[in-house]
């Protein structure tokens, strides 16, 4: 009587339970790797929808003091969105500062015409302030109220 079982040909099919086992662990490492990877760049994603989102509302800013003479002055958000100016799915909230011509923020003072500061909120929860004092854009320094 041999000692190594031999399979008979054509009888066995499939896998042992064993076999199944490890293939469900090695899935189950693979997605908890991934899954927050996944995540972590959606919400990159979104930080850098708000990102630009602030630099084109700070260029639209920038149109509009070229053709009226002045910064936005009233509802900041309704006249950008006038001039063609809109939101990216990402961002959940623009708004636009205007400032005196004159103002001092933040160490700063604005030209003869005034100044402005964008601030835009990522759908993730980070701010993003693009200041029309120096140009510089930040995500720790708001916007002077």
């Amino acid at each position: 009587m041999p000692l190594i079982r031999r399979p008979v040909a054509g009888t066995e099919h499939g896998n042992t339970l064993i076999e199944l086992t490890l293939v469900m662990i090695l899935i189950a490492i693979l997605m908890a790797i991934a899954i927050p990877m996944f995540l972590f760049q959606k919400d990159k994603a979104h930080d850098s929808s708000a990102l630009s989102d602030a630099r084109h509302a700070a260029t639209y800013e920038e149109s509009y003091f070229v053709g009226k003479g002045t910064y936005v002055d009233g509802d900041p958000a309704a006249s950008l969105k006038s001039e063609g100016f809109t939101e990216s799915a990402g961002t959940t909230n623009v708004v636009v500062y205007t400032y005196a011509p004159g103002a001092v923020q933040a160490g700063r003072i604005s030209n003869g015409s005034g100044s402005y500061c964008v601030e835009a909120t990522s759908v993730s929860g980070l701010h993003v302030y693009v200041n029309g004092f120096s140009g510089s854009v930040s995500e720790t320094v708001s916007c002077p109220l």
